[in-house]
């Protein structure tokens, strides 16, 4: 007995030193190269990171009303930040004031969150697992690319948010509840956590009609959650509620852009699409064909002789990701298609319908445990154990070569070459906001804090986020929901027709997306890919965007910022140029009169 108990703790203690072993791995190139660590710009860098920044020093962090929408970039709560003061992310950046230090933290505590998360759901529902194989599903799953800020969170928390919820089921305990109640505010959710809400929603349901005897745990458990969940995203229910006129990314109702079911499965399939994906189709195929068997022989054969009794939770719950994975897409399709539903449950137009999608992955790795568990359970010889094997090979390989950002960090690690990479779309962190550069442009023109945040700039050829993170008081900005009428006030600003013919690619994403509204004309649209990268220096060439400079005159703003030399007009007059030694060459400070 004493033996037997003996070797229980030190298997918990190989595992425990071995799950951190694997974190420790697989962050080892973010501690190699520090702030020199490449960090993807698109939706990120450039907006989610300064946005939450921004949220975090401002004066209505408390706050969660959200009609406070002021003239700066500074004072504005965005819909891509709109988190809750006991989110595990914003406090993250609240507590430390090291950016790139509460980065990384953040980094480090979603990964693990994830991992956990799927290890400790894996060992509740498949007793037969072994412990090394969950071990190698869930770092697989720890190394999906994700956007940290973004919503990357979300997928990678629900193995977490379901293990403390069937735990709480399982075990209607205290300290479970209050567990589970805590933990959407350790989930580090940024955007789309309705999805997660409707997932927990369906299963709940499915629980309480084949659960009969669970029936009060599973609706204090539900309820326990969901408020959990509301609480994390308050801000993000206020919005619902608003009576301000927004401009919103309307991702699938502009200009009748229509996506259907095959449309969604080809999205979640591309192994180019790597946020929803997390295996080659062959893999995936393969797998699912293991499942096909799997229901028939769990749920169609035993039917018959175990009529009457209650369905196991590993039944009920891979029931519930498969109908996730199969009708999502349909009554996505068919929403989209029907304008009457569309009348009648206007209220879902708030969000992009499309985030429940950002559920695939986490959902593919639990089937991708249930197809191993129940190899194991039926057929444990070489054989099957060989093909368990390549399955999770070739999905580890899939998933680091698609993890550019883990890759990259890795060969960077080794050969320091980092300027190599200040024009691609992972930029070093130091670089991509250059400290020491903005810091001498504020030291010259923006002595005090109060000048700082008063004075209006705007931005040319460089993303305004990176001002943001300095604190800089930008009129230009990315942003999914501010107020509709500064959107026609902006397209003032850019000259922009009413009709949307004619314009270049930019000017009509500004009209009918509206999320980055940017000073690009025509020009600069050919020679920089604003969504990604820094502009490249060696496009330099002298600027005359037609802005309506007037207007920005008369509307307060007095400097503008660019990475270009900028044709001087009656309006628009040259006060200094500062001289860079990273990825900004050079910084063009214009005073507008």
């Amino acid at each position: 007995m004493n033996t037997s108990s003996t070797s229980s703790a030190n298997r918990k203690y190989v595992v425990f030193f071995t799950c951190v072993i694997a974190i420790v791995a697989a962050h080892l190139a973010y501690f190699i190269n520090g702030q020199m660590s490449l960090i993807q710009i698109g939706d990120n860098l450039d907006a989610a990171l300064p946005g939450l920044v921004s949220l975090v020093r401002s004066k209505s962090f408390f706050s969660f009303s959200n009609t406070a929408f002021l003239e700066g970039y500074n004072s504005q709560i965005h819909r891509i930040v709109l988190l809750c003061p006991w989110d595990i992310t914003v406090v993250i950046f609240k507590l430390i004031p090291n950016v790139w230090l509460a980065y990384l933290i953040n980094v480090i505590t979603i990964n693990t969150i994830s991992f956990a998360g799927l290890f400790l759901l894996n060992r509740l529902l498949f007793k037969k697992l072994p412990w090394y194989i969950n071990l190698f599903i869930s770092f697989s799953f720890m190394l999906l690319p994700k956007y940290y800020l973004f919503g990357g969170a979300v997928y990678s928390s629900l193995p977490f948010l379901l293990f403390l919820w069937l735990k709480a089921v399982d075990e209607p305990k205290l300290k479970n509840y209050v567990l589970l109640f805590l933990a959407p505010c350790l989930s580090g959710f940024a955007i789309g956590g309705f999805a997660v809400w409707l997932f927990v929603l369906s299963l709940g349901v499915l629980l309480f009609i084949y659960k009969s005897d669970r029936k009060k745990p599973i609706i204090i458990s539900t309820g326990i959650l969901l408020i959990g969940l509301i609480i994390s995203d308050l801000n993000l229910v206020l919005l619902l509620f608003s009576h301000i006129k927004f401009h919103r990314e309307l991702r699938i109702f502009s200009n009748g852009y229509n996506l259907s079911f095959i449309k969604i499965w080809q999205s979640f399939l591309n192994e180019n699409y790597n946020e929803q994906t997390s295996s080659h189709l062959a893999i995936l195929m393969s797998s699912l064909c293991v499942l096909a068997y799997f229901i028939y022989n769990r749920v169609a054969k035993k039917s018959e002789s175990n009529k009457g009794q209650k369905k196991q939770l590993t039944s009920i719950v891979f029931i519930n990701v498969v109908a996730w994975i199969v009708l999502v897409p349909i009554i996505y399709t068919v929403y989209i298609n029907t304008p009457l539903i569309q009348t009648i449950l206007p209220i879902t137009k708030q969000f992009d319908i499309g985030r429940v999608s950002s559920l695939n992955p986490s959902l593919y790795f639990i089937l991708l445990g249930f197809v191993c568990n129940y190899l194991y359970e039926t057929n444990n010889s070489f054989i099957t154990k060989l093909a368990v094997y390549v399955i999770l090979l070739c999905n580890f390989v899939h998933i680091v070569r698609g993890n550019d950002n883990l890759k990259e960090n890795i060969k960077v690690a080794i050969k320091k070459n980092y300027n190599s990479y200040y024009y691609t779309s992972l930029v070093p962190f130091n670089v991509f906001y250059d400290r020491a550069l903005f810091s001498e442009l504020k030291k010259k023109h923006f002595p005090t804090n109060n000048e700082l945040s008063h004075i209006k700039v705007m931005s040319y050829g460089i993303h305004p986020g990176v001002l943001s993170m300095h604190g800089f008081n930008t009129i230009d900005f990315y942003c999914n929901a501010y107020p509709l009428e500064y959107n026609y006030r902006f397209q003032e600003y850019l000259n922009i027709k009413d009709s949307t013919k004619g314009l270049w690619p930019y000017a009509v994403s500004a009209k009918e997306w509206g999320n980055r509204l940017y000073f690009v004309d025509a020009a600069l649209d050919k020679n920089w890919q604003y969504k990604d990268k820094i502009f490249d220096t060696k496009n330099s060439y002298v600027a005359n965007p037609n802005f309506n400079w007037g207007m920005l005159a008369s509307d307060s703003v007095k400097y503008v910022i660019s990475v270009l030399p900028i044709q001087e007009n009656e309006h628009l007059k040259i006060s200094d140029t500062i001289h860079g030694n990273r990825a900004y060459k050079e910084l063009f400070i214009y005073m507008l009169k």
